[in-house]
């Protein structure tokens, strides 16, 4: 890519920032530039064919990239592309990779430029008290080969040793970073959010009957008691730190929906992400001022790197 090209794709970014700081407006792009659609996040994308004398509108479904591949081939485009940056926040995976930008954009109003947010792919050889792999920008998925710098690694501590961790510090290369919390949904155990979100769902209980806040602390406080839901050392007091989030959740979940209702770790954990932003941000604020931070240290180090 040439400079001028690199000039302008950035510039197309930072402008795109600038609008998304204004939620109370619809902007409509009409494009060919991946570069356009990986910095807007689009609510929807829309395909127009020509076929024959006429156009057809075809709805792209951004979560499923069999669609989105075509769709890129279309246009003569590849997925890494669109999912190109000046530089890259790697976190844990795909539900951190979605609600991180809403942390930052939301809650402490941090416009992300040309910094990607990706989800690691392949974590499980980091899962054991040693780990195996070192810590890489090929830790993502094939499309989203790292090719420009990674700022730092924000990954679960789950119940690594300090030791382990220690290691995984090393083997980043001093990127890698920890959540003060055992994992990312431990920060979405919210009775009024969980409420709000599964009465937001269409025909999720038979009986029609809402759900309440009071329901789902009941079904928290059961969570909390069980010793399965923690590291082998931790202190259960501080439950909010060391509980195991995701599996609470996916249980919490699971009895106060009909059985065809699971708990979507990637879309749940966002809804309930945008509703305590939206209702209750004090509850996210000092995480999202943790990942800003890191942010904002990791670009200035960057920065004087390259100088």
């Amino acid at each position: 890519m040439s400079h001028r090209a690199s000039c302008i794709q950035d510039a197309i970014r930072k402008l795109i920032e600038v609008l998304k700081q204004h939620p109370d407006h619809q902007y409509i792009f009409a494009t060919h530039s991946p570069t356009v659609i990986s910095a807007s996040d689009p609510a929807a994308i829309t395909m127009l064919r020509l076929q024959g004398f006429e156009t057809k509108f075809q709805p792209i479904n951004h979560e499923d990239t069999s669609q989105l591949h075509l769709y890129l081939a279309d246009i003569g485009a590849r997925l890494s592309d669109v999912f190109g940056a000046d530089r890259i926040l790697w976190v844990e995976g795909q539900t951190e990779e979605q609600c991180f930008p809403i942390l930052l954009r939301k809650g402490v109003m941090m416009p992300l430029g040309g910094i990607a947010i990706v989800g690691i792919r392949q974590t499980g050889a980091w899962k054991d008290e040693t780990p195996s792999g070192s810590l890489s920008c090929t830790g993502g998925s094939p499309e989203r080969a790292c090719s420009c710098p990674a700022l730092a690694f924000i990954l679960d501590p789950e119940c690594r040793s300090e030791q382990a961790k220690k290691e995984l510090e090393h083997l980043s290369g001093a990127l890698a970073v920890f959540l003060p919390r055992r994992m990312y949904e431990n920060y979405l155990l919210h009775p009024r959010a969980i409420a709000g979100v599964a009465n937001g769902i269409e025909n999720f209980r038979e009986s029609g009957t809402p759900v309440t806040k009071e329901e789902v602390s009941t079904l928290l406080d059961l969570e909390r008691a069980k010793p399965e839901n923690y590291c082998a050392k931790a202190v259960a007091s501080d439950w909010e730190a060391n509980i195991h989030g995701a599996d609470v959740l996916k249980r919490i979940f699971a009895n106060l929906f009909v059985a065809q209702t699971q708990f979507d770790k990637v879309r749940h954990s966002v809804a309930l992400t945008n509703w305590i932003i939206d209702n209750d941000s004090e509850k996210l604020l000092d995480l999202a001022k943790y990942v800003g931070r890191i942010l904002a240290m990791s670009s200035k180090k960057a920065l004087e790197a390259a100088e």
